[in-house]
């Protein structure tokens, strides 16, 4: 019998950590749910405060059903579901909520896969499944219930691509860093593997460190025109604390563009582009 099936009672090679026993039934059915409802109403509470703050800032006060109501659509954007405001198109979305959600789901993710005993081909499956499937429903009930007077929309087939494949990415890191390969599938990968992605992976951070510099950089010789900004969109403190609070979101995005700009393609805002050998400012809109 131990050729068919290991001690756990699954496949071969697939074995249970020290420590762990597995559960099945109402048991395995109940952590799954758990993980997968509680990775979405986590990621969604965790927004809550932040998207309150930025609508008291605005000076028109918040209530608290207004403040859930208004994450929903920062709840979707954080799934980087594509998103309209007013019929316009919003093409890029902050990446900072999304690294949030990100890290909720592969917690919950890693928690669930150990808890219903840990093994790579019994559970990690079920894990995936159950938290990508549940954000993709979530996120297409939240596009749909949106109110059509609102100002923002989504379209409920990106809702249940975005949500479905954010909350996957963050239920496979989550999962390998719990789960152990079974030995038939290490022996699979070539020698080279490890550390090719150990490399790719230094190298990454590297260029992400250069554009972080090249940002600072940007930012410190560009106080003037910052401030100015500030002036315009936001006098007063409150108004500007919100202000920055949304400039923090999209923070990785402006490493990311700064990255780009090293590299030399550049980056693109609105119809103005700017890269390393040469800038093209938006053209004046005609009044």
């Amino acid at each position: 019998m131990s050729s068919a099936l290991d001690h756990d009672g699954g496949p071969p090679g697939d074995a249970v950590p020290n420590g762990l026993l597995p559960i099945a039934g109402l048991d395995r059915l109940q952590v799954l749910l758990s993980a997968a409802m509680g990775t979405v109403l986590v990621s969604y509470a965790l927004l809550v405060p932040p998207t309150a703050f930025v609508m008291a800032t605005g000076g028109d006060g918040v209530s608290v059903d207004a403040a859930f109501a208004a994450t929903v659509p920062v709840w979707l954007a954080a799934h980087q579901i594509p998103l309209s405001i007013g019929g316009q198109p919003l093409s890029v979305l902050p990446l900072l909520p999304t690294a949030l959600v990100v890290a909720v789901v592969a917690v919950g993710a890693g928690w669930a896969v150990r808890r219903i005993g840990g093994r790579f081909r019994a559970d990690a499956g079920a894990v995936l499944a159950s938290i990508a499937g549940a954000h993709a429903a979530v996120a297409v009930l939240g596009s749909a219930l949106l109110p059509r007077s609102a100002a923002v929309d989504a379209a409920p087939w990106a809702a249940m691509v975005g949500g479905g494949l954010v909350a996957a990415a963050g239920a496979v890191l989550g999962v390998l860093r719990r789960c152990e390969l079974p030995a038939d599938l290490r022996a699979m990968i070539p020698v080279w593997v490890r550390p090719g992605l150990h490399a790719a992976l230094r190298a990454l951070l590297v260029l992400l460190l250069a554009g972080a510099v090249v940002l600072t950089a940007a930012l410190v010789f560009g106080a003037p025109a910052v401030a100015a900004a500030y002036d315009a969109l936001a006098p007063g403190f409150w108004p500007g604390a919100g202000v920055t609070l949304v400039a923090l979101a999209y923070l990785p995005n402006a490493v990311v563009a700064g990255t780009a700009w090293v590299l030399g393609p550049g980056f693109a805002v609105g119809t103005g582009t700017v890269s390393v050998f040469a800038s093209f400012p938006p053209a004046a809109q005609s009044s």
